[in-house]
């Protein structure tokens, strides 16, 4: 391991309860910068990672879980949930430090301590652990330096499992050989999957098998628009930056092109009572249009753009994010605002909700990584409490994603040419070699 980052230490071992309760503290400091890595606020992979380096050789924690997967932050952000069961943190002190002058860049565990203690960043969590086996080598007092590093695990309730999306098992499909899948969305009744390549092509998958059931040719341009029209299996392209609506209409069922009536907006609602406008041009006004009422929604804080909206299926709410620091929530009923989301990723691209509202779904540009992963992130919050259950980066941008209203399926467009489908439902049995070797 390299530089310690944090200094831990054991306050209380419960083994009835499966329960240990540590103290965190940084100890490494950039003090010129005045920056540090503060302790997680809830992140099963950090604390799997802070008992395995207490009991890594001859105790069940060090025989289960190798040093390969210790290192791997892909492997604990799946995994360590099968380890974790419950995070909480219970106090924080000196965050941020009162005075920056008494503080050092570096301090080392000696004889159970650190220097100025009273000083340093802290906080205090009560960590519940799956089987006593996990705490079994931990007793109070224990003290040592670590360099572990927040790993953003998934943290999920049982509660949770059957209704989110399975990210690191997906199925991955490539419409178009490489080239760029820039629209993606599921019929009303989820049972097709239409996907556009530059708009000029599209492909539509039967979600039964996800075989591919239609690839026909679009002639289109940038400005058009990919739409189901409400109720139907039928995909619209829409051209109304012009002024004057032109379209074109596929129908899967008949395997034809066909004439309906104009699908306005960018996007719509479920029953496409609603539709929204807006463009890519900076300053652009973003519109809710009801029949003939139209409502501006931009948001009020600092989006020069809104790139990425979602309404909920009951249409009351709509979710909306761009290049802002937040999502916001829109009352429609009301005509207003009516709360504010803070995001894990600095822009927000694409977006997606449940069918029954509980998770949302947002993918953008990531704040920054230590581990160095190129590309966007995913993150997946439970609306209720606002809490992020899950953070996945596939190693690539974005460049779509919905959530079948059949609430089956949530799918992804990467920049690379992939599309990832990922099966909602999150396996709930503990895999037989992640369990204490005598329970095996």
């Amino acid at each position: 391991m390299s530089t310690d980052m944090f200094g831990v230490r054991v306050r209380d071992v419960d083994p009835d309860r499966r329960e240990v309760r540590f103290q965190v503290l940084v100890v490494y400091y950039d003090v010129e910068a005045r920056a540090y890595l503060p302790p997680p606020e809830h992140d099963p992979g950090f604390f799997l990672g802070l008992i395995w380096e207490s009991g890594r050789w001859e105790h069940p924690i060090g025989e289960t879980v190798s040093v390969d997967r210790i290192l791997d932050p892909k492997w604990l952000a799946q995994h360590a949930r099968w380890f974790i069961e419950h995070v909480e943190r219970t106090g924080v002190e000196n965050d941020p430090p009162a005075s920056w002058a008494k503080l050092k860049d570096f301090y080392y565990e000696r004889d159970g301590g650190w220097v100025d203690e009273d000083l340093l960043v802290q906080a205090e969590f009560l960590v519940r652990v799956t089987d006593p086996a996990w705490i079994e080598h931990l007793e109070p007092g224990d003290a040592w330096g670590s360099a572990m590093y927040p790993m953003h695990a998934d943290c999920p309730s049982a509660e949770d499992l059957p209704r989110l999306p399975d990210v690191h098992d997906p199925q991955v499909i490539r419409p178009f050989n490489g080239h760029y899948p820039n629209a993606l969305a599921f019929s009303d009744d989820g049972r097709f999957f239409a996907v556009t390549c530059f708009e000029d092509e599209l492909v539509v998958y039967d979600c039964a098998d996800w075989s591919e059931h239609a690839r026909v040719a679009i002639e289109t341009g940038y400005f058009w628009r990919m739409m189901w029209v409400p109720g139907r299996h039928v995909v619209a392209f829409t051209n109304t930056f012009s002024g004057e609506a032109e379209q074109n209409a596929y129908d899967v069922d008949a395997r034809e092109m066909v004439e309906v009536p104009p699908e306005s907006g960018r996007v719509r609602s479920r029953t496409g009572r609603y539709r929204l406008e807006f463009g890519y041009v900076p300053d652009e006004d973003v519109v809710l249009v009801d029949g003939t009422e139209r409502t501006s929604v931009r948001p009020p804080d600092d989006h020069p753009y809104v790139d990425a909206v979602a309404f909920t299926e009951d249409e009351s709410r709509l979710y909306l994010g761009g290049t802002g620091p937040n999502l916001h929530v829109f009352d429609v009923a009301a005509k207003s605002f009516a709360g504010v989301l803070p995001t894990v990723v600095k822009e927000v691209q694409c977006m997606a909700l449940s069918p029954d509202g509980a998770y949302l779904a947002n993918a953008g540009l990531p704040k920054g990584n230590p581990w160095g992963e190129p590309g966007g992130e995913l993150c997946i919050r439970r609306v209720a409490d606002g809490r992020v259950l899950m953070r996945y980066r596939p190693g690539d941008h974005f460049s779509g994603m919905t959530w079948s209203p059949d609430g089956r399926w949530l799918a992804i467009g990467l920049a690379g040419g992939a599309v990832r489908v990922m099966r909602i439902g999150l396996p709930q049995e503990t895999p037989e070699d992640l369990r204490p070797p005598s329970r095996r």
